[in-house]
């Protein structure tokens, strides 16, 4: 189940400077892409760099019915996140070319690892929610930024690609053999999780779960050859590696997820952000610094991506 996988990606967020917006535009069809302006929460800003549009995840679906749908995007911004601090910066989400439907100004209390969650807010009345995540990537040039859209019709503000068809008439013809899925399209069947507190606080809720998340790597423990890391408990799970990954919250706040993993770990340190796609499977005790009591949920992690 478990392949070792990296590339250099990172979620879609907007960003706003001197004063300066990150703001989603309008596509050739009015859904929403993105882009970073300059400005404040006025969607009258200049542009200042395009974003991903957010596209919808695939595969079977786990949610509830009160469940929102949700569509991840990511993107490296070409500014620093000092300079985004540095003055007026906002996240706002277009529909069409001028009408605002989210935004949100960029600050608040960062973390040690400089990063951030940033609030956004509803501006049109759409049922529309947003989770935005931000931290410096490893050019010191550049921002991560991370965004996921909530809502209970996605349709207008996703990207949608068209894919044409072509009728065989023919029986003579044989359909041609499925394509073999790519890590991407693999990946794109781990829905990304919300809010780490719900996975946190009530890890038996979720088990057999497939879950993405975004955070940075706490620790890191990586077996020699022949060996293997415990983690788990009652029931102990062997992984090649197991990590820490801290995970923020829509709230500011942040939770630790232990991550057990069979791939290839090169270029992973403490601090380093990862994106995590992998399967609910239990929890992990254990003691703290202060020789207290702690239990975190634990994953196995068929993907994790070096941001």
């Amino acid at each position: 189940m478990r392949a070792g996988s990296r590339c250099r990606c990172v979620l879609a967020v907007a960003i706003i400077g001197s004063p300066s917006i990150l703001a989603m535009s309008s596509s050739s069809d009015s859904r929403a892409a993105a882009e970073t302006q300059v400005g404040i929460c006025n969607g009258k800003g200049q542009p200042v760099a395009s974003l991903e549009p957010a596209t919808p995840n695939t595969g079977s679906s786990n949610e509830s019915s009160e469940t929102q749908n949700a569509a991840p995007s990511s993107t490296n911004i070409g500014v620093s996140l000092d300079s985004l601090l540095g003055s007026d910066h906002s996240v706002v989400l277009k529909q069409g070319p001028s009408e605002v439907a989210l935004c949100g100004e960029i600050g608040g209390v960062a973390d040690a690892d400089r990063s951030m969650v940033v609030g956004i807010r509803e501006v049109s009345d759409r049922s529309l929610s947003s989770v935005t995540y931000l931290a410096p990537a490893s050019d010191p040039g550049l921002t991560g930024a991370w965004l996921v859209l909530a809502a209970d019709d996605l349709g207008p503000f996703l990207f949608l690609r068209s894919t044409n068809t072509t009728r065989v008439e023919s029986e003579e013809i044989e359909p041609a053999a499925p394509a073999e899925l790519t890590d991407a399209d693999k990946m794109a069947d781990y829905p990304w999780l919300l809010d780490g507190r719900e996975l946190a606080i009530r890890p038996g809720n979720m088990i057999g779960d497939k879950v993405a998340f975004i955070g940075s790597i706490m620790t890191i423990q990586v077996a020699t050859p022949g060996n293997t890391v415990v983690m788990g408990d009652p029931k102990a799970h062997f992984f090649e590696a197991g990590l820490q990954v801290t995970v923020a919250a829509p709230d500011g706040s942040t939770e630790v997820v232990s991550v057990g993993y069979d791939g290839d770990t090169s270029g992973m340190f403490e601090g380093a952000y990862v994106s995590v796609h992998g399967t609910v499977i239990g929890a992990r005790s254990g003691t703290n610094r202060l020789r207290g009591s702690v239990s975190q949920p634990l994953g196995d992690a068929e993907f994790v991506v070096i941001s």
